[in-house]
């Protein structure tokens, strides 16, 4: 079994989504590099909503594995290798992800989702928390059995669709050494915008899978609001102000920590901004989704969705 395992070389799909200014050379060239083994297809597709445009794709898709990326994801050496080693072995793992290697310090991103973001553990079970899409192999059957993602969704499809799939009682896994590498946002105003997206497509997945919802999720929400209201605490309730200063002390500690472990001790100031900015913006997006979902029941203009497949290279 093991033998005709090896002689398989499945043909995986790889798909990239990506806006029309966005260029994809690097990552179909680190593709190439990394799978000399195995056969392989790649698919890029240009539009402004990547869930519809990574549906597109599938559909289309004629690997037994979908390799989702994103534009900016570059292969660790062994991502691949090691992803479909689990698959050929298991039949029944659907979904097998691994971190994409940014925002790793706990304090950042809380517990539950850190291992999106490091190498934490080791292969295991996994559910919504602990994949990321631009880093996740599915196997292409489940894929569209399920009908693909939820194309009202973004972000946060993935979490919808992980769900979907081990209610339908297939297994999900996270591999700690599947990497990709990933650059960050060009500058500050970029990566708040992100933050908030995150928060926003948080507080959509919310109201569509409620029973996805823990009491961490309170935790960005009272802090956001906690943060707005900083100026009535400090001329009518400055007792108010306590947890402030505590949360002041533990983001310097952190970013103190950061800093002497990174070599770059004078930039810890820029660390605490970029934890605050991490907390705050991601809260005001989940406020923002809530508020957004409670005030406008229907969208009097529709956004205009355009995808089209640029082009598919071939092994």
């Amino acid at each position: 079994m093991k033998n005709s395992s090896k002689l398989k070389k499945p043909l995986i799909t790889f798909i990239i989504p990506h806006r029309p200014e966005e260029k994809t050379d690097a990552v179909i060239e680190f593709i190439k590099k990394s799978c000399k083994k195995f056969k392989w297809e790649i698919i890029c597709v240009t539009g402004n909503q990547p869930s519809k445009q990574r549906n597109i794709a599938g559909f289309k898709a004629k690997g037994e594995y979908i390799y989702f990326l994103d534009n900016d994801s570059i292969l660790g050496k062994n991502s691949v290798n090691v992803a479909l080693s689990h698959l050929i072995k298991d039949p029944n793992i659907a979904i097998i992800g691994g971190p994409s290697l940014i925002l790793s310090s706990f304090f950042a991103v809380g517990p539950y989702i850190r291992s999106r973001y490091s190498m934490v553990g080791e292969f295991r079970k996994a559910n919504e928390y602990n994949l990321i899409l631009c880093n996740m192999i599915v196997r292409t059957s489940v894929f569209k059995k399920l009908k693909g993602f939820d194309e009202d969704m973004y972000p946060n499809e993935e979490n919808v669709f992980i769900n979907r799939v081990i209610k339908e009682g297939w297994k999900v896994y996270y591999e700690p050494s599947m990497v990709v590498f990933r650059s960050q946002r060009k500058n500050i105003f970029e990566f708040i915008i992100q933050l908030f997206t995150y928060g926003r497509g948080r507080s959509e997945q919310l109201i569509k899978q409620p029973f996805t919802f823990s009491f961490l999720h309170l935790l960005p929400i009272f802090f956001t609001i906690y943060v707005l209201l900083i100026p009535i605490f400090f001329l009518f309730f400055k007792i108010l102000l306590l947890p402030l200063y505590i949360y002041i002390l533990l983001n310097m500690f952190v970013s103190i920590a950061v800093a002497i472990y990174y070599k770059i001790f004078l930039l810890f100031p820029v660390f605490m901004a970029l934890f605050f900015c991490v907390h705050f913006f991601y809260g005001l997006g989940i406020v923002t989704g809530f508020l957004k979902t409670l005030f406008y029941f229907k969208k009097n203009k529709k956004k205009k969705i355009f995808c089209r497949i640029d082009y598919v290279i071939t092994k």
